[in-house]
């Protein structure tokens, strides 16, 4: 008997742990969307910095109730920071940990003016074009590792007219 009870403490204790929600503040102002789409219907337009909890991941949306209890609705993962946004919270920016709440989403660190203001970087393009093989060298290569011939079609050239167009 006392080892049923120790179980079924157990059991809820880890029941209460999951559905406890994730506390997150809003990066920037953005709008709290009814669904997890673009183009659902906003519910209201969430201030920078304010506070929420995280209680559902769909995707890259999260589904999110004001720390006031006013709004529920979608919100994006770039658009939260997990825990309350203090300078404590600075070390884990990055880091998942358990809450895999992480914004990667290609631009991560950037800000929107520094991607508008982006000048070609001549140099970096002619070290990545060093790196540059031609078919002996690739041929040599997948030979040295084993590696089999694959015909693979080649892709339709994106300029050319396509039969959809008018």
């Amino acid at each position: 008997m006392k080892r049923f009870s120790l179980l079924a403490l157990l059991l809820g204790l880890s029941a209460v742990t999951a559905l406890a929600a994730e506390k997150g503040v809003m990066r920037y102002s953005a709008d709290l969307m009814a669904a997890p789409f673009r183009d659902a219907k906003v519910v209201t337009n969430l201030k920078e910095k304010q506070g929420l909890e995280v209680t559902e991941r769909k995707g890259a949306w999260l589904n999110i109730t004001t720390s006031d209890r006013k709004f529920k609705g979608w919100v994006r993962l770039h658009q939260v920071s997990a825990g309350d946004g203090t300078l404590t919270q600075v070390r884990n920016t990055g880091r998942s940990g358990s809450s895999g709440l992480v914004a990667t989403t290609g631009i991560r660190g950037l800000q929107a003016g520094q991607l508008k203001d982006a000048k070609p970087n001549e140099a970096e393009l002619q070290k990545l074009n060093s790196y540059r093989v031609d078919e002996a060298q690739a041929r040599q290569h997948a030979s040295e590792r084993g590696l089999k011939n694959a015909q693979v079609s080649e892709l339709p050239d994106p300029n050319a007219p396509s039969h959809d167009s008018p």
